[in-house]
């Protein structure tokens, strides 16, 4: 088929416009539109990570979907091809090649240096999950390699599945995930080498969901339906969310996480459409619906007839930022799930975006874990129960572990210090200029736009406040974002620069419930609040930010000035307060680079 033009890029690689909020050191399209990550993994034969991405090499709106292609030796330094690896260029997927997977073997289950894609294949559009659905619409659809990516064939059988099983209401039915889950064989009864296939949507008026599969071991183009996966209706809120589960998935993922004490815990990720904001319902046309990426867990539980389905137990949002379509693998090298999303260009007005002839980018690696907090009496917020986003259970001595997902920066990304300049930070820094409430630090003047921060910070009883201001100009506090804790709501909270930033941009701030839990010191028996950890990256304007490795926030920043840039670190006390309310130490590295 022909692929259409749209939108095509104004601004050539060279140009200002091009280079003033492209980030250096995340992976990006060589130039236009870009979208979710696919086809996350290993190739183990070669020693190279893959990832794929939805790509509109044509133009700088969605549309033309093909399949951009990067590899890498250490998931931080990334070689992308200037070309797609797949295009929509059959009948069968003449609409799209949609997200998909890769999987490190050939059609016949054998890891012989063959790679798979497993790829959603698009033949009519529209597509969305408010409209009437069209079986055959999506379909699922396979290309092999022989030569490491560097050449793909689509297999002559396709599409090996016609859509989604003809007996539900589905809603959409796409973004194949692949790989082996233990959990679900445990409860399943099948070998551990067996692997499963999961397909995102939705049952019309019922519930989000995915579609899980037994495919072959010796067969990738053999696929069993289980049956849908998740039931937990629509517009689900999660106790004490200001949020809820959406109507429809996409880019579902599946795994088991080992547990600190031997054992694992199950858990999904996916991507929700029609994410409504409490008390309003998706059937209300004059809601607002949004897109979130969330995550849940809870026990899997087969059914006499063969079907499974995970039971919720704990869940909520992956990112509470602009991060979407996380996608996910399992790294054999450091042996941890790894996931990456994507951050959207959708701060930006449209005329301004197709200016600089470019959008989107993927954020960095992160790992996924299985996080307990143990020995926790409560917190300075409230009480723990009613905490959607933790499986709270009673312990000895009448203490709590609490269950989360964890998530943190990949450990390789320790690799762009290697040219920087390193800042240190620490208590001794701040000063009480202007009385006993506030305190600042010293402005730390950077050289570039490609910054890590990284501090620790053990808040006292007084503390209010504490963050990061982030002056984008020598002007600085009419032209500041800041990052910051609110200890007396137990929320962080990235204030984005209202001023001196380019117009019509997305100014709203992107915040995170986040309390800090007090825990009993099994070394002394003294109960004492765990520390304010923050981790933070920050490249040209594409800021992700950690806490305590288990809240993230993905921000997306648009400074009229991309040369001058400063960090301050600042607290605020009560009334009472006359010490510094807070002890602190980190460092900050200037001049970060894959």
């Amino acid at each position: 088929m022909t692929m259409s033009r749209t939108n095509p890029s104004t601004e050539k690689p060279n140009s200002d416009k091009f280079a003033r909020w492209r980030p250096k050191y995340h992976l990006l399209a060589p130039n236009g539109w870009m979208n979710d990550p696919c086809g996350l993994n290993y190739d183990a034969q070669r020693r190279k990570y893959h990832a794929f991405f939805q790509w509109n090499p044509f133009g700088n709106d969605w549309g033309n979907m093909s399949w951009g292609h990067a590899v890498s030796d250490d998931m931080v330094s990334w070689s992308v091809f200037d070309h797609p690896a797949l295009e929509p260029d059959k009948p069968y997927d003449g609409e799209g090649v949609f997200t998909g997977a890769l999987f490190p073997a050939g059609l016949d289950g054998n890891a012989n240096g063959t790679l798979t894609l497993i790829y959603t294949s698009v033949s009519k559009s529209p597509i969305h999950y408010t409209l009437p659905y069209s079986h055959g619409c999506e379909t699922l659809s396979l290309a092999t390699s022989c030569d490491g990516g560097l050449s793909w064939n689509k297999v002559e059988g396709n599409p090996i599945l016609p859509g989604p099983p003809s007996d539900t209401q589905a809603i959409s039915w796409r973004d194949p995930y692949v790989a082996c889950w233990p959990g679900m064989s445990r409860v399943l009864g099948l070998p551990s080498h067996q692997v499963f296939g999961l397909l995102s949507g939705g049952i019309r008026h019922k519930t989000p969901t995915t579609w899980l599969y037994a495919v072959g071991s010796t067969d990738l183009t053999d696929w069993r339906c289980i049956g849908p996966l998740v039931d937990i209706g629509k517009n689900f809120c999660p106790s004490g969310a200001d949020f809820d589960m959406g109507v429809n998935f996409e880019c579902g993922n599946f795994m088991s996480l080992e547990d600190a004490d031997g054992g694992s815990t199950d858990f999904l990720i996916m991507s929700c459409e029609g994410v409504q904001t409490r008390g309003e319902t998706a059937d209300d046309t004059t809601s607002t619906c949004i897109k979130t990426q969330g995550w849940m867990s809870g026990p899997l539980v087969a059914d006499y007839n063969g079907s499974a389905q995970m039971q919720w137990e704990c869940g909520g949002r992956l990112d509470f930022g602009s991060l979407y379509a996380a996608n996910s693998f399992w790294d054999p090298v450091i042996r941890q799930q790894i996931t990456m999303g994507w951050i959207p260009e959708d701060g930006l007005p449209d005329a301004t975006r197709h200016q600089q002839g470019w959008s989107g980018c993927l954020s960095l690696p992160r790992v996924l874990r299985s996080l307990a907090l143990v020995n926790v009496t409560g917190s300075r917020h409230g009480h723990l129960l009613g905490m959607g986003a933790f499986a709270v259970m009673p312990d000895r001595d009448g203490t709590f572990i609490l269950r989360t997902l964890g998530v943190s920066p990949h450990p390789n990304l320790e690799s762009l210090r290697k040219c920087a300049r390193e800042i240190r930070i620490s208590t001794a820094d701040l000063a009480a200029p202007k009385g006993p409430r506030h305190w600042i630090g010293p402005v730390m003047s950077l050289k570039s736009q490609q910054w890590e921060l990284k501090c620790k910070m053990a808040l006292k009883g007084d503390c209010q406040r504490v963050g990061l201001n982030i002056f984008h100009s020598s002007n600085g506090m009419t032209n500041m974002s800041r990052v910051y804790f609110e200890a007396v709501d137990g929320r962080v909270i990235i204030q984005k620069a209202a001023v001196h930033t380019v117009a019509g941009a997305n100014v709203a701030s992107d915040s995170a419930p986040h309390p800090l839990f007090r825990m009993i010191d099994t070394r002394t028996g003294a109960e004492m609040e765990e520390e304010l950890l923050i981790h933070m990256f920050y490249d040209q304007g594409v800021l992700e930010v950690f806490f305590n490795e288990r809240t993230t926030v993905t921000s997306r920043l648009y400074p009229l000035s991309v040369q001058d840039t400063s960090l301050q670190l600042f607290a605020e006390g009560t009334n009472e307060a006359e010490a510094t309310p807070l002890d602190v130490q980190g460092a900050v590295w200037d001049g970060l680079a894959a």
